[in-house]
């Protein structure tokens, strides 16, 4: 397993109130011209230039568009700061999102040089997640500090850890080590509700209103969850739906996730369960979010000539 690397910058102004990127996934500018995807098969040896990443694509989506990346940031979920169709938002979406950009802010400088970078990855289809975001760690230079943004957010306690099955156990280990300080910190973690919360079809992005961070300062159940809140709430309005938000996720059949004990003992043995053995009789979600590794969709990275691209 290898690492890729990509060269780009980040520009701080993507980032809300000003852009509408939220805490989770940013926007990479590249330099087509400088070969900016470079691939190590194993440690110690040589990086060379890959161009596997070319007009490829994911279910349509390319991966790389007007030399523009989609970076998900790995191992970490912050509340949702405009979850389609409707941009719905959660509490404490805007605090997570200012205090990230707060802490990239430099003087006098709005755009950042940054390395993008996956590890634990075999081919260029491991790299994407099924929306054609690259998954991995982004990591810059502010004022004469590298950061990684992914183990800041954890370690500030600014978004949550969220595990998945291509994570190897030493990112997972490392991840968790930000957590314990993140959780030590409070902030997202003392606003996190194990009990789902009525919905609220009115919060969405207001991208022009004034800031009011203490209002955002508020409950908020995981952001996973609250996605499948959202579609489940516009499914009930169309009366596509009838059932209340819980029987409606815990009756589905789906292996979603594993527990991290169990994943980091046993690795792809690990037994998979669905989101219904996760909550508890009195509707509580029961377990931590570092406490399960999700399992991830597969997706299908795609050439020029539509064939799948294993090779780099």
């Amino acid at each position: 397993m290898g690492l890729l690397q990509v060269q780009g910058t980040l520009d701080i102004g993507q980032f809300w109130p000003k852009g509408t990127s939220d805490a989770d996934t940013v926007k990479i500018k590249l330099d087509p011209s400088k070969h900016p995807f470079q691939y190590q098969a194993a440690p110690g040896r040589p990086f060379q230039v890959t161009r596997a990443f070319d007009d490829a694509k994911v279910e349509g989506i390319k991966v790389v568009n007007n030399s523009t990346l989609n970076v998900r940031l790995q191992g970490i979920d912050a509340p949702e700061l405009h979850y389609q169709p409707k941009k719905y938002r959660q509490r404490y979406a805007q605090t997570a999102v200012t205090a990230l950009a707060a802490r990239l802010t430099r003087k006098n400088a709005t755009v950042l040089p940054c390395i993008v970078q996956t590890n634990n990855v075999a081919t260029p289809n491991d790299v994407f997640d099924k929306y054609g975001r690259f998954v991995g760690d982004i990591i810059v230079t502010v004022n004469k500090t590298k950061l990684n943004i992914n183990l800041w957010l954890l370690a500030q306690g600014c978004a949550l850890p969220s595990f998945y099955a291509s994570m190897s156990a030493d990112e997972i280990h490392t991840c968790r080590a930000a957590v314990k300080k993140g959780r030590a910190k409070g902030r997202a973690w003392k606003l996190l509700s194990p009990a789902m919360l009525p919905f609220d079809p009115a919060l969405v992005l207001r991208k022009n209103d004034p800031i009011d961070l203490a209002a955002d300062k508020a409950p908020f159940v995981l952001p996973k969850l609250f996605r499948r809140q959202c579609v489940w709430w516009d499914n009930k309005q169309a009366v596509t739906i009838t059932a209340d938000f819980i029987p409606f996720i815990t009756k589905s059949k789906t292996k979603i996730a594993v527990f991290t004990a169990d994943f980091l003992a046993t690795g792809k043995k690990a037994k998979k369960h669905t989101f219904g053995n996760f909550f508890a009789a009195d509707g509580a979600f029961a377990p931590a979010p570092d406490e399960i590794v999700f399992l991830e969709a597969p997706s299908k990275l795609t050439g020029p000539d539509g064939k799948l691209v294993l090779h780099w």
